[in-house]
């Protein structure tokens, strides 16, 4: 009955947003992932001087 568009309104909105993405994904997981290794080789009591220590609290 009615013709389906395949027109998109965006042409290359797909492309434009998997990259984007990319580079967020990327420019968030490193270093989280990077605060978690570093966390990992701590122990509780250092790990509880660092964020008790001023500078980081202020």
């Amino acid at each position: 009955m009615f013709a389906v568009s395949s027109r998109r309104v965006l042409p290359g909105f797909t492309l434009s947003l998997g990259t984007s993405l990319l580079f967020v994904c990327l420019i968030l997981l490193l270093p989280l992932s990077a605060l978690v290794m570093q966390l990992a080789q701590m122990s509780w009591a250092q790990y509880w001087e660092v964020i008790t220590n001023p500078q980081v609290v202020a």
